[in-house]
Formats: C-alpha cells, sequence, structure tokens
C-alpha cells in the first residue's frame, strides 16, 4: 500500500511538472506571437516606408538635378548664339549691342521656350 501511496505522489508531481512545462511554452508561444510578432511587422511597415521616402527623395533629386542641367544647357545653348552673333558681326563675346533688337527678342523666347521644354519635361 506505501508503494502505490509514493507512485500517486510521483505521478502528481510529473503532472504538476508537465503543467508547468505546458504554461510556459503556452506563455512563450502567446509571447512570441501576439507580442514580437506584430513588433516585428510594425519594423517591417516603418522599414518599407521610409525605403519608399527614400526613393521618393531620390527620385526627386535626379529629377531636379536633370532640369537644373537641362535649363543650363539651354542657358549655354542661348550664350552660345548669343556669343556667335556678336562675333558674326566683329565684336567681342558677351556684347551688347544686340540688346533690344529683334534678334535678341527672337533668342530670347527660343530661351524661354527651351526652359519650358524643361519644365514640362522634368517636372
Amino acid at each position: 500500500m506505501r508503494y502505490n501511496k509514493d507512485m500517486a505522489e510521483i505521478y502528481l508531481y510529473v503532472r504538476l511538472f508537465l503543467l508547468s512545462v505546458f504554461v510556459v511554452a503556452f506563455t512563450y508561444f502567446g509571447y512570441v506571437f501576439f507580442v514580437v510578432n506584430p513588433r516585428n511587422e510594425l519594423a517591417q511597415q516603418q522599414f518599407n516606408a521610409q525605403a519608399n521616402q527614400d526613393q521618393i527623395a531620390k527620385k526627386q533629386f535626379d529629377t531636379q538635378s536633370a532640369l537644373d542641367t537641362c535649363i543650363s544647357q539651354a542657358e549655354a545653348d542661348y550664350d552660345g548664339t548669343w556669343n556667335s552673333l556678336c562675333q558674326a558681326d566683329g565684336k567681342q563675346a558677351l556684347c551688347t549691342e544686340f540688346v533690344g533688337s529683334p534678334k535678341d527678342v527672337e533668342y530670347t523666347k527660343i530661351l524661354q521656350t527651351d526652359k519650358q521644354q524643361c519644365i514640362d519635361r522634368y517636372k
């Protein structure tokens, strides 16, 4: 009879131990799935949002850079045309004799059109 009482006590301790293991495991997996996993998802969403913002900023920078280059090229073409006009008339580059002339008005309109085309292309 003593043997059965000792065995019953051992089975009780084994069951309590297994129940403790089950509770600890359940708590751990509950923590992982309901606390850690949502934090990871939130961190991933924040990372993706930051990556998207970085891509947008890079695209805006590239677009602005291309726009600046295009406008600079239009202005360089205007200056080159103006200098050619001055040199063709025997004057030095960047002469002021043609300011207000019909050619000045024409070239200025061409410059404005070129700049507007740059803006339309890159905005």
